[in-house]
Parts: C-alpha cells; structure tokens; sequence
C-alpha cells in the first residue's frame, strides 16, 4: 500500500522538533512500527534534511559524475546548462 503523504509529513515535521538523534529515533520506532517502507522514507528524509550536500549527491546523474574531466551540456525545461568539468 502506497504510503500518504500526509502522514510521512507530519512525522517528518514532529521528528524535526526532537533535537536529539535518540529521541527522533524511539519516536519513529513508536510510530512506525513495523512499517519499514514508511520508517525508510523518514530515515531518507531526516538524513537529507541534516545533510543536504550528501542527499544532492545521491541523486546526481551518474552520467555527469562518471565523468567529471569531460564537458557535460544538458537542458531543462528549456533552459541549458553547461558542465565544464574539472
């Protein structure tokens, strides 16, 4: 079953409000349960939002960081951008 968005975003905001990892922890295994789809959503979520750097880097396209000598040029809704490379 498909997981609402509506919860995943208000547990998401509830965890946010506990400043310690443990706290965010016992609160999810509460309210998560056995629901490891919905516990690995939150995990992802938290994750990026504590570290945004690594959650860009996770979903960069491998074709660009494959290679990062060589230049790179794509467009985005109508809009190109240009890679120079290293």
């Amino acid at each position: 079953m498909p997981l609402d968005p509506r919860r995943v975003k208000a547990l998401f905001n509830f965890a946010l409000d506990l400043s310690e990892p443990a706290d965010r922890s016992s609160f999810l295994d509460r309210e998560c349960g056995e629901d490891r789809e919905l516990r690995q959503r939150l995990d992802e979520l938290i994750a990026a939002y504590d570290e945004p750097a690594k959650a860009l880097e996770m979903y960069w396209p491998q074709r660009v960081l494959a290679s990062t000598t060589a230049p790179y040029q794509t467009t985005v809704d109508g809009t190109s951008y240009y890679f120079s490379g290293t």
